[in-house]
C-alpha cells in the first residue's frame, strides 16, 4: 500500500491494478478475543500494569452493545473513549493469544454481525461470533486529492459509481473496457455455477463437469470445489488470482460465479453513503440490464446495492480469466457462469464472427510484417488511449493525426506506406457490438 509521505516529491501516483479492494477492506473479529481481552484489562487493572480500571467497562459495554444490536446492518462504533489507549494498545500487540485485529475493530468507522452468526452462536451451535469490520484507508487517497496531487488508477476491473461515489465530481473516469481481446473469451450461461450451484446435482450439470475434466484444461474455481476438476489449479482460486502471470497464453478454464457475503455490500454502502433498509437486500431472479445486457440473475431490490454485487462478481470473473492475458495472447478461455462478460462470445455466431475478425485482424498483421501498405482508420475521436502516430504531413495532406489501426468498414480509410508510420500498434474494439442478449 502506497502512503503519501513516502512520496512527498512526486506530484502524481500511479496505481496498476484498483487499490479499492485493499483500501476498503472487509476484516473479522473474533468475539472471543474481545472477551480475552476485556477479562485481561481487568485482571491487570491496576497501577503497577499501567492499565486504567475504568477500560475494562469500556470492553464490556462494546461487547454487550455487540450482543443486543441490530443485526444485518452497519452500526456506526460508538464514540467511547478509553482512558489509557495506549495500553490497550500494547496489551494486545505484545500477546499472541489473539487471532484477529481487534485493533482495527476498536479504531472502525462501522461494524457489522449477521443474524444467522448471532443466532447460532446464542443457541450454542457455533463456538465463536464473527463481527466484521470495514478498514478503511481510501483517506489516503482524498488525503491526495486534498493537497491538489494527483492518483490514476488504471484497471480493467475500477468502477466508476464507486469511485464517484467517494470523490464526486474531481473524479474523470475513461471506460476503455470494448478493446477486442486477441484470444477467445468463450462463455457458457445454462448454469450459474454458484457455490449452492456445484453443491447440487443434476444430470446435465454432472455432464458438463465431466466435459471439462475430460479436456485437460486448466481449472480455475472456489478454494472449496476443487475437488470436482481434476486439473484445479493448486494456487489459484476465487479471491486469489490477481497477479499470477505464470498461465499466460494458455488455455483455461473457469468455473463459477463468486457471489460475496452480503455483509460486504451493507458495510460498502455505509462508507459510499448509500442509504439502505432490510427491503434492500431482498433476493430474487430479477430481469436486470448491465454492461450491455438483459440477463435474469439473482440480485437484490435495491439497484445501488445490485451495483456494488455487480461489481465484486465482475472483478472476480474478470481477473480469473484475466490469468490467460487474452488481450495480448492468442489463447482461449471458457467461463462456466450466468454473470455475462462484455468482451465474453455468448453464442455460436458470436463467436464464429470473432473467430472471423481475428483472422482478418492476423492478415493485417502479416500485411505490416511484410511491409506491404496497411490500411488505416482516421478517427476524430481522441479517446482512444492505444493509437498510431502519422508524423509526416503529406501521408495525409494534413497535419500529424491520432488514428487507430482496425478493420471496421464504417470509417472512412486511407491507404499508407509503412515507411510512414511511426509506431505500430493495431488496436481493434467492440464497440460495434450493442444487442442485448436475454440469458435463461
Amino acid at each position: 500500500m502506497c502512503f503519501w509521505h513516502e512520496f512527498k516529491h512526486l506530484n502524481t501516483v500511479i496505481f496498476d491494478e484498483d487499490p479499492l479492494r485493499s483500501m476498503l477492506e472487509i476484516k473479522s473479529v473474533k468475539l472471543s478475543d474481545l472477551e480475552t481481552l476485556s477479562r485481561r484489562v481487568r485482571s491487570h487493572s491496576d497501577v503497577q500494569d499501567g492499565i486504567h480500571p475504568k477500560d475494562a467497562q469500556v470492553l464490556k459495554d462494546f461487547i454487550q452493545m455487540v450482543l443486543s444490536g441490530m443485526c444485518n446492518s452497519a452500526i456506526l462504533r460508538p464514540q467511547f473513549t478509553f482512558f489509557d489507549y495506549t495500553a490497550i494498545e500494547r496489551e494486545v500487540s505484545n500477546n499472541s493469544i489473539f487471532d484477529s485485529c481487534i485493533l482495527g475493530l476498536l479504531g472502525a468507522d462501522c461494524y457489522a454481525v449477521t443474524e444467522h452468526d448471532k443466532e447460532q452462536y446464542l443457541n450454542g451451535k457455533a463456538k465463536d461470533l464473527q463481527i466484521h469490520y470495514l478498514s478503511n484507508r481510501i483517506g489516503t487517497l482524498q488525503g491526495l486529492e486534498r493537497k491538489k496531487k494527483r492518483f490514476i488508477v488504471m484497471s480493467a476491473t475500477a468502477n466508476e459509481f464507486i469511485y464517484r461515489k467517494l470523490f464526486g465530481d474531481t473524479l474523470v473516469f475513461h471506460d476503455l473496457s470494448d478493446v477486442q481481446l486477441k484470444g477467445l473469451l468463450r462463455q457458457h450461461t445454462e448454469f450459474s455455477f454458484s457455490r449452492y450451484s456445484l453443491a447440487t446435482d443434476s444430470d446435465r450439470k454432472k455432464q458438463v463437469l465431466d466435459d471439462i475434466n475430460e479436456s485437460g484444461k486448466n481449472v480455475i474455481t472456489f478454494a472449496e470445489h476443487k475437488h470436482l476438476f481434476k486439473q484445479a489449479l493448486e494456487e489459484m482460486h476465487f479471491g486469489n488470482v490477481m497477479g499470477y502471470d505464470s498461465y499466460k497464453g494458455q488455455d483455461l478454464i473457469v468455473v463459477g460465479t463468486p457471489h460475496i457475503h452480503p455483509i460486504t455490500y451493507i458495510l460498502y454502502a455505509q462508507v459510499l453513503g448509500i442509504h439502505t433498509q432490510p427491503s434492500d437486500f431482498a433476493m430474487q431472479n430479477r430481469v436486470v440490464e448491465y454492461g450491455g445486457f438483459r440477463f435474469t440473475f439473482l440480485t437484490y431490490a435495491s439497484e445501488d446495492i445490485r451495483i456494488l454485487q455487480f461489481f465484486f462478481i465482475q472483478e472476480g470473473l474478470t481477473q480469473a480469466v484475466g490469468r490467460a492475458r487474452l488481450l495480448r495472447e492468442n489463447a482461449r478461455v471458457d467461463l462456466y457462469s450466468n454473470f455475462p462478460l462484455r468482451q465474453a462470445c455468448i453464442t455460436q455466431e458470436e463467436e464464429a464472427t470473432v473467430q472471423e475478425q481475428q483472422s482478418s485482424h492476423t492478415q493485417i498483421e502479416e500485411d505490416v510484417l511484410a511491409g506491404k501498405k496497411m490500411r488505416i482508420v482516421q478517427c476524430a475521436n481522441k479517446s482512444f488511449v492505444n493509437h498510431t502516430v502519422i508524423p509526416q504531413a503529406d501521408t495525409l495532406d494534413r497535419k500529424s493525426q491520432i488514428v487507430t489501426v482496425t478493420s471496421l468498414v464504417n470509417y472512412r480509410t486511407i491507404d499508407v506506406p509503412l515507411s510512414g508510420l511511426k509506431t505500430i500498434t493495431p488496436v481493434f474494439t467492440t464497440s460495434e457490438r450493442k444487442t442485448k442478449h436475454r440469458l435463461t
